[in-house]
């Protein structure tokens, strides 16, 4: 009441100037409850704007999150296919020109009946093999056989010029001294694994030699061999 413009109602009569307060005070409810609305408004707005905020940061933290995710699936198969690469690099390379030369004689007997020798497993054989079964079977000597341990493995390294080398162990490997006599019809199973050689022992025909001693002294040693393919 103390702001009512009390010289403008001094004029008039006590009923009217009653009822000017009335209309006067009617007015300041009026004008409070606008002043209140529009404070609530304002507030609403304020904590629509803030929920609107929080939910554009969810928005962006959720996509950086799958992006992040997307990245590493990426990232994990890029790093995946390069090691298979260089796996396969690896498997493939062979500095096969400090090899040693192995000339294929005469008396390098490929084809004959009367020992065998042979790969257990078929040919061709998948790159990581890790060993293979080598059998050396005397099929048709009847006085008997005698071999030993050793064998060598050789490469076909250029086809056009049909040269032969010899695939080089690792240096501290060594063979059993194991001689082993089969008599007709008997068999010697040997394992030879990868770890053996000092070589990857990449694509291409390769060729196990190993030499046989026949009872029957009047027979000279001789070399057999069993082919394959490393694809």
């Amino acid at each position: 009441l103390l702001a009512l413009p009390w010289g403008e109602l001094s004029a008039a009569t006590p009923t009217e100037r009653a009822e000017e307060v009335l209309f006067i005070m009617a007015e300041n409810r009026t004008a409070r409850r606008r002043i209140q609305r529009e404070k609530s408004k304002r507030e609403k707005q304020r904590i629509q704007d803030k929920q609107v905020k929080q939910q554009n940061k969810q928005t962006k933290q959720k996509k950086t999150r799958r992006f992040d995710k997307t990245t590493v699936l990426v990232m994990s198969a890029i790093i995946v296919v390069v090691a298979g690469f260089a796996l396969w690099f690896a498997l493939s390379n062979e500095d096969t020109g400090k090899w040693e030369i192995y000339t294929v004689t005469d008396d390098l007997n490929r084809t004959r009946m009367d020992v065998e020798l042979y790969m257990e497993e078929d040919s061709p054989l998948p790159r990581g093999f890790k060993d293979v079964s080598l059998i050396m079977l005397n099929a048709a000597v009847p006085d008997g056989i005698i071999a030993n341990e050793y064998f060598t493995l050789i490469k076909l390294t250029d086809e056009d010029k049909e040269e032969w080398r010899i695939v080089p162990f690792k240096k501290d490997f060594s063979f059993d001294e194991i001689t082993t006599e089969l008599e007709l019809g008997e068999s010697k199973t040997h394992t030879i694994g990868r770890d053996m050689f000092d070589a990857k022992l990449g694509k291409g025909n390769y060729g196990i030699i190993k030499e046989v001693w026949f009872k029957d002294e009047s027979r000279e040693k001789e070399s057999v061999w069993a082919g394959f393919y490393i694809d």
